[in-house]
């Protein structure tokens, strides 16, 4: 396990085994392989390539760069955004996106989501505002919005549709951190 008050660090093309928290923010290398959760004060960043095990909890930003894997769920206290080809379980955040070729499991934005082209969502899209559905983009569940729902004409969805009062994302959880503990992780090759 890694406990620090500082950023985390782990590299490039690393393996590492059990739980990382960090009151500031968390960096995993491409190609990396992490297998354990992430508790984060502020951001995660998932380079391309690498591979999480793990749920994330960030209290700010979570990205997933290209071709990245994440097999648990994702909870962001702001922007959460699944990069192009990559695969996630649920998303939660203030404003959730999932690129192009992406998939995920149900996403819940408190204000807007946005699925891009050929994204797909298996599992409802709840947002607090809006939902934007791009070209050949799939949601094979329901999609509940409060404002706006933007759909292109090829986009599918499954389930309803149905303007109203969409279901609040859980918050994420705060990492307890302690103040001291290893900077950044070199790991095994």
């Amino acid at each position: 396990n890694i406990t620090s008050a500082d950023d985390v660090t782990v590299g490039n093309d690393l393996t590492f085994s059990g739980t990382i928290r960090s009151g500031q923010d968390v960096s995993i290398g491409e190609r990396a392989i992490v297998s354990g959760s992430v508790l984060v004060g502020k951001k995660v960043t998932v380079k391309k390539d690498s591979t999480l095990t793990g749920d994330v909890h960030a209290g700010d930003d979570i990205k997933f760069h290209e071709d990245s894997v994440v097999s648990g769920n994702i909870y962001g206290a702001d922007k959460v955004t699944l990069g192009k080809r990559s695969t996630a379980g649920q998303l939660h955040g203030k404003d959730v996106t999932i690129d192009d070729d992406a998939a995920s499991g149900a996403m819940f934005a408190s204000r807007d989501a946005k699925v891009e082209d050929r994204a797909v969502v298996n599992g409802s899209v709840n947002a607090g505002d809006d939902v934007e559905l791009k070209k050949d983009s799939r949601v094979n569940g329901d999609v509940t919005y409060k404002d706006d729902l933007k759909k292109d004409k090829s986009a599918t969805v499954t389930g309803t549709t149905a303007k109203g009062t969409a279901a609040a994302p859980t918050a994420p959880l705060a990492p307890d951190v302690a103040s001291d503990g290893p900077k950044d992780w070199q790991g095994s090759r």
